[in-house]
């Protein structure tokens, strides 16, 4: 039986300890420099990441790798190719810029963003990875990491703000739908004579209909952001959509089942479920979903929605 256990792991590799590695350490790079901010333009504002630094002269012409993390969650990936020597210099030294770093429909939001740079030998072409090996053999080169804060405390309180707000109101109205999920089936089991089309029309009509308005409002919410300030809540309530949307087939079941319509019944059979076979597991399943959200947001359900989710269960 395939579960859904709703963990969410967030993968986020800003080093492996030097203690843990057979090989030491390359000092290969060291970034000076780093620079994250927002610039103002008539058009609008912008994000703009610097690096800037040096290197062993061996990695002319390889490709730096710099990944961009908010809440732990890697929201950009960049590459920094770096330039040939200079016959003068000892050191090789670079500077890359990026801006914007988000689409032009996107804001940046405040807070700590971390910064991760690495350089991967085996992703190199084979001429490096031939230097490399020759010189260093099996030892593995440095990786950096950086924490920089963008805006200001109060701008990102005022967005957590603002944020809480906005997944309040989708998990009220997703628990407006679950209710009605409920009244119509009790209203459909009691039906004499049972009216199949209506049960249906309903469910293909303004159920499916409200659950899309609101699984496109919360993409929307994503797409006007460079990163989440609550991406355990973002995925819990994009999870509640389908699970609303399965739990109605489910309980499609029992009324099919009620009226004896057993060829009905065996057309649903087929339906992945998430391997929940009685209501009560998908009612614990979305406490679930709303518990982790209260978690992430810091916040009590029962004050938020005036009862503890979803509405009726005991």
């Amino acid at each position: 039986m395939r579960k859904i256990n709703f963990i969410f792991v967030f993968l986020f590799f800003p080093f492996i300890s030097l203690l843990a590695q057979d090989h030491p350490e390359v000092p290969a790079f060291e970034i000076k420099k780093t620079t994250l901010e927002i610039v103002e333009y008539a058009w609008g504002p912008e994000l703009r990441m610097t690096l800037s630094g040096n290197a062993i002269p061996l990695l002319q012409e390889s490709c730096l790798y710099a990944s961009i993390y908010y809440n732990n969650i890697k929201i950009k990936d960049l590459d920094m190719v770096l330039p040939v020597r200079k016959e003068e210099e000892s050191i090789l030294s670079f500077q890359s810029t990026w801006e914007p770093l988000h689409s032009a429909y996107q804001s940046a939001l405040p807070g700590y963003y971390e910064i991760v740079v690495r350089l991967s030998i085996h992703e190199q072409n084979q001429p490096i990875r031939e230097r490399w090996n020759a010189r260093y053999g099996d030892k593995i080169p440095n990786t950096f990491q950086t924490r920089v804060f963008l805006g200001s405390k109060d701008a990102l309180e005022k967005k957590k703000q603002e944020h809480k707000d906005f997944y309040i109101e989708v998990m009220k109205r997703l628990n407006e739908i679950y209710k009605e999920l409920q009244e119509k089936t009790q209203q459909s089991i009691k039906q004499r004579p049972f009216q199949p089309n209506v049960w249906w029309g309903w469910f293909q009509g303004s159920f499916l209909e409200s659950l899309e308005i609101e699984k496109t409002k919360l993409e929307r919410h994503k797409s006007k952001h460079f990163a989440l300030i609550y991406p355990v809540t973002f995925e819990a309530m994009r999870q509640y959509v389908d699970v609303l949307v399965r739990m109605a087939r489910f309980n499609a079941i029992d009324i099919y089942q009620h009226h004896g319509r057993e060829q009905d019944v065996q057309n649903l059979r087929n339906i992945d479920f998430f391997g929940m076979k009685r209501f009560d597991e998908f009612v614990s399943h979305i406490q679930t979903l709303h518990s982790h959200s209260a978690k992430e947001m810091g916040i009590f359900l029962r004050k938020e929605l005036g009862y503890l989710p979803p509405p009726g269960a005991k």
